[in-house]
């Protein structure tokens, strides 16, 4: 899996974790309206499942929203650029 996808599957992950909190779900509820094992929503909030449209589909309904409301997320761009350091390293930082 490229860097993009890890950063994209994290922050939506995050976005998932932060729904189910704002609906006042914990973890074991959120898995029963899914009909997922609780072990399958850690994984999605954390980044760590690459998930199927269908699961999408249930953990929308599951929380109670709009399947498009679990897309809409910041993912920001940023450019990286190498530059000197004070010693002369090159490092990369974000524009």
């Amino acid at each position: 899996m490229q860097a993009k996808e890890i950063i994209f599957l994290k922050k939506f992950g995050s976005h998932v974790k932060k729904l189910r909190i704002s609906r006042l779900l914990s973890l074991k509820e959120l898995a029963i309206k899914c009909r997922f094992d609780k072990c399958k929503i850690c994984k999605i909030e954390s980044g760590k499942a690459n998930i199927t449209v269908s699961t999408l589909l249930e953990l929308a309904r599951g929380i109670g929203i709009p399947p498009s409301m679990l897309m809409n997320f910041e993912t920001k761009r940023t450019a990286t650029v190498p530059i000197l350091d004070a010693k002369g390293k090159l490092i990369l930082r974000n524009a």
